[in-house]
């Protein structure tokens, strides 16, 4: 009878489906060809000089049954002037520059410092790396994942290599196509996770050829 219920659990566990295979299966580190298709891409997306189109973003929280959803502007220049406006369901803008952080709500303008919502500040220093795909920003501060998928698209995973992000951030997936990034999704410990879509036009630098 023993015999018999191994012979079951054998059959059960291998009629179970694969585990999906996730970007998080392809370390960059440990793969040169990996390194040289991530460059190539980095490479072309820094070739910027203007980022400017919509985003939607979608927040799932654990303890609500629905999401939480805000869509807005964007405009990211290579001067490193990033401005992200939400327009729905509230209107409310923030103005990035050399450091500076400025959020502007029915018509007031408020100077927010560092050291008052680090965590803001860092959204956009991280995003500002992230459009352009800086690789020494991005591989400072996490280990990277990269795969190519059919039709020019592509995926990128990150982790956090410091404890204290890793205690808010599990991990990144990007997906792009080209030199288009489609899709953000953020993961917390917690569960939560957030989704950010882009729809979005580069102009290209006058010394990298026509516009993108």
């Amino acid at each position: 009878m023993k015999g018999f219920g191994r012979a079951l659990l054998l059959l059960w566990m291998l009629a179970l489906p694969a585990a999906a295979e996730t970007v998080f299966s392809y370390p960059v580190d440990e793969n040169p060809q990996r390194q040289q298709q991530l460059a190539a891409l980095a490479d072309a997306m820094s070739a910027t000089a203007r980022i400017e189109g919509r985003f939607t973003q979608t927040k799932r929280l654990q303890i609500l049954t629905q999401p939480l959803i805000s869509k807005g502007r964007f405009v990211l220049d290579a001067e490193g002037y990033f401005s992200w406006e939400i327009q729905q369901p509230f209107v409310q803008a923030y103005h990035y520059r050399d450091g500076e952080l400025i959020r502007t709500v029915d018509g007031v303008q408020e100077q927010i410092a560092p050291a008052d919502e680090p965590s803001l500040h860092g959204f956009f220093q991280f995003f500002s790396a992230l459009l352009q795909l800086t690789e020494a920003d991005l591989d400072g501060h996490f280990t990277r994942y990269f795969r190519t998928l059919e039709s020019d698209h592509w995926e990128l995973g990150l982790r956090p290599k410091d404890r204290r992000m890793a205690r808010v951030l599990e991990h990144l997936v990007v997906m792009g196509q080209g030199e288009q990034i489609d899709t953000v999704r953020l993961r917390e410990p917690s569960g939560d996770s957030t989704e950010l879509s882009f729809d979005y036009q580069r102009e290209a630098s006058s010394n990298s050829g026509a516009a993108q």
